[in-house]
Parts: structure tokens; sequence; C-alpha cells
């Protein structure tokens, strides 16, 4: 009896030991590796009809995009400017940057884009048009897409408020320039 429960032990002891290894090679297939270091942003997936965050017992389908890695070696600033500057910003054009979120630090950027359509300014929650709420604030406004080198400033991260200083006057003409 004594051998035949002993027998028993050794093949549970071995039963367990395969088991065991197939749940680390389980558990090696689930940790993702990142190929490159950058900032993990999650990707959106389709649960109950709604499109949401990729969150702790989301199902997914194949080849699913569940998270991407931001390349944060550049970074852009997307800004909105009054139609009465479409003249005097041009691409190349020189920037400062001021960043709240950096105590302040000023870093250089330059203008890389700027888009061809003007539209009527976007309303803030606090601002009303001149007689109500629900009329147009009057003013046309283009967007240009300044470009920041990150590395040079650190800690910069997507998301943060910047005020981008140009090289204009008051009256929106270049600085050192003929008016």
């Amino acid at each position: 009896r004594k051998t035949y429960a002993l027998q028993r032990a050794m093949r549970e002891e071995r039963r367990l030991a395969e088991e065991l290894a197939e749940r680390r090679l389980e558990f090696e297939n689930l940790v993702l590796r990142a190929p490159k270091a950058g900032l993990v942003r999650y990707g959106k997936v389709r649960n109950s009809g709604v499109w949401s965050k990729v969150a702790v017992g989301s199902q997914v389908t194949d080849r699913a995009v569940i998270v991407r890695i931001a390349d944060v070696s550049r970074m852009y600033v997307r800004i909105e400017l009054p139609e009465r500057l479409y003249t005097s910003v041009r691409v190349g054009l020189p920037v400062k940057l001021k960043l709240r979120s950096l105590n302040e630090m000023t870093l250089g950027g330059e203008v890389s884009d700027i888009e061809f359509l003007f539209r009527p300014r976007r309303r803030k929650d606090t601002q009303r048009g001149l007689y109500s709420s629900h009329e147009e604030l009057g003013e046309t406004v283009f967007f240009a897409r300044i470009e920041v080198d990150a590395l040079e400033g650190g800690g910069l991260k997507p998301g943060a408020m910047a005020e981008v200083i140009f090289p204009f006057d008051e009256k929106g003409y270049p600085l050192g320039g003929a008016k």
C-alpha cells in the first residue's frame, strides 16, 4: 500500500509540474513587450455597442489594436489663429512656446503646416455672442501646426497646454520688418 500511495503521489507531482509549466508558458504569452520606448496610448474597442477604451476584461477581436506607442521624439502643437494673421504666418516661421506644466519653460519651435480653410471661431463655454449664446462669435480663424522638439523640452507629453509666442507686434506685423 505504501508503494502504491508513493507512486500515486509521484504521478500527481509530475502532472502538477506539467500543469505549472503550461501555466508559465501561458503567462509568458500574455505579457506585452514594447518594441520601443514611448508613451502608451490605449486603443478603443466595441463593448455592448459602444466604443470605449480598452480595460481589464474587455473582449477584443483578432488583430484589434489595443495599445499604441506614441512617438514623442517629435511633438506638435495645433493652434487657432485669427484670420488677420494669415498673411504673416508662414511655414518655417520660428516661434517660442511656454509650457505651464514645465514651470514656464520656454521651448523653440517652428510652423510646420498651415490649414487652407478658414472656420468660424469655436465658442468656449464661458463665451457669449453679442446678443445671445446661440449666435456665432463673428471671428474667423485658421489652424496652424507648430513642430516642437520634445527632446529639447524633457518632460513634454501629449495634451499639455502651451502659450505660443509669435515674433509679431500687437497689430500682427512681423517684428523688425516693414509694416
